[in-house]
């Protein structure tokens, strides 16, 4: 009898252990909770949260500052291409003006080579008067004589040089005058003279042949 009771004692007592066990477990770790899976919950600190707001605002910035880099950079290459797309649209028209300008050429050298075979018979004929005593000059590659006025050798003035037709290397070939009149007449090289004090351009052919020059026609 006296063991039997010893018994149920001690199994008291072990089960009263057993049983006291989670509670003080639960007890001594308050913090400890599972999710539904049994997994740990957070149980991050102040600190660690701190530290992760921190992370989270740097990744911000860094994508904010690669957005704005993206934006600069789209920004930039637009720019560029709008340049190139201008530069490139100056450049085609360049080119066009510039073949215009060579057709417009070829086409005035070959009237002006037309009319001077046609009026060639008659060149020997041409009345020229002597040159004046002065420092008068041949045309040259350096002279400019577009928009200059044309004199007879008497000093009266005829018309003015409104175009001119060069040879390869540059030299003045021939000259297109206006003259005062209305008309329009070439005039070779050969027949002008410039000077270089004060770059007067004058001629040694003679008005009434000028204005026949003047009239003939393609």
């Amino acid at each position: 009898m006296k063991h039997s009771k010893a018994a149920i004692a001690g199994g008291l007592l072990i089960s009263g252990f057993l049983t006291a066990g989670p509670v003080t477990a639960q007890v001594n770790h308050p913090a400890d909770r599972h999710d539904v899976s049994g997994m740990p919950a957070d149980r991050s600190t102040p600190a660690e949260r701190a530290q992760t707001r921190a992370l989270n605002n740097q990744i911000l910035h860094s994508n904010a500052a690669a957005d704005a880099k993206a934006a600069a950079d789209k920004a930039r290459y637009e720019q560029e291409r709008a340049n190139y797309a201008e530069q490139n649209a100056r450049y085609q028209d360049a080119m066009r003006r510039h073949a215009m300008q060579e057709r417009d050429y070829r086409d005035r050298r070959q009237t002006y080579e037309a009319l001077r075979a046609r009026y060639a018979a008659e060149r020997a004929a041409y009345r020229r008067h002597e040159w004046p005593r002065h420092h008068w000059a041949t045309l040259d590659r350096d002279t400019h004589p577009v928009g200059e006025r044309v004199a007879l050798v008497s000093g009266a003035h005829v018309g003015t040089v409104s175009d001119e037709i060069r040879n390869p290397e540059g030299r003045v070939e021939a000259l297109e005058v206006h003259l005062d009149n209305g008309e329009r007449v070439w005039i070779d090289a050969s027949d002008i003279r410039y000077s270089r004090e004060d770059g007067v351009l004058m001629t040694d052919l003679d008005r009434r042949d000028l204005r026949a020059m003047s009239e003939e026609r393609l």
